[in-house]
């Protein structure tokens, strides 16, 4: 298994999912929805001062490589087509569409070694001075999302796990209302999704748009369109914290 592979295989061992004391309203319970963790990684510290969150989007031609520098750890996803991944003497790993590895802070390469154009994502936690670094490729890659500078004791410092997942709704489906114990974001792949949160106005997300919730805040998403919807999740939980906790009433 290469180092990239095994970084990818860190899974959260001390998080849980808790179930609700009491039977869910109907309207909590999912309905036409699945959700797969894709990767997973361990942070032993995060960047100091502001963080935030953002989603780079690649679309290489074929045959297309670029070199780039170190930064923040985080996930590539592949859309489309596929994502050679080489970092120094390892042996490269390929990432197929639908898949996603966990990439750590070392210099390394992203190659198209297909024959057809590829699309695919590059999301994690970064420091709020990485804002002002033009990207190492802007003839093949754009910012898609990202938040605002979050405040510091949003993600306190310490070590944290990272996952991320992957979420179809089928037309008419939703989610089980849920909570998160760390900070989570998600990002619409295909589709329109209403993203319901205790307390806020129901956010209405079409493809390419973007959203995130601190800690604590019950969740429950809905299709919102006709046809299948489709979204990423990253979630950043501190060590220790539980991972998610079902929730038995409708936010």
């Amino acid at each position: 298994m290469s180092l990239v592979r095994a970084a990818s295989a860190v899974w959260l061992v001390s998080a849980c999912v808790t179930a609700p004391t009491t039977s869910p309203d109907a309207a909590a319970r999912a309905v036409a929805f699945s959700i797969r963790d894709l990767a997973g990684g361990k942070l032993s510290s995060l960047p100091t001062g502001k963080m935030f969150i953002r989603i780079i989007e690649f679309a290489q031609p074929a045959g297309h490589s670029f070199a780039s520098r170190t930064h923040a750890p985080g996930f590539d996803y592949v859309a489309s087509g596929v994502q050679r991944l080489i970092i120094g003497d390892r042996p490269p790993v390929d990432i197929a569409a639908g898949e996603s590895v966990f990439q750590t802070s070392v210099a390394h390469v992203h190659s198209n070694p297909g024959s057809s154009p590829n699309d695919w994502y590059f999301i994690a936690v970064w420091p709020a001075a990485a804002r002002a670094e033009a990207l190492v490729d802007p003839s093949v890659g754009k910012v898609v999302f990202e938040t605002p500078d979050l405040s510091e004791d949003a993600l306190p410092q310490g070590p944290y796990f990272q996952t991320l997942r992957l979420a179809d709704l089928g037309p008419g489906g939703r989610s089980a209302a849920h909570r998160y114990g760390g900070l989570e974001a998600a990002f619409v792949l295909e589709g329109s999704i209403t993203v319901h949160a205790r307390g806020q106005r129901p956010v209405r997300l079409t493809t390419g748009g973007g959203i995130y919730h601190f800690a604590g805040i019950d969740v429950q998403e809905h299709n919102a369109g006709v046809g299948p919807a489709r979204f990423l999740e990253l979630l950043t939980t501190a060590e220790g914290q539980p991972f998610e906790a079902s929730v038995d009433h409708a936010p």
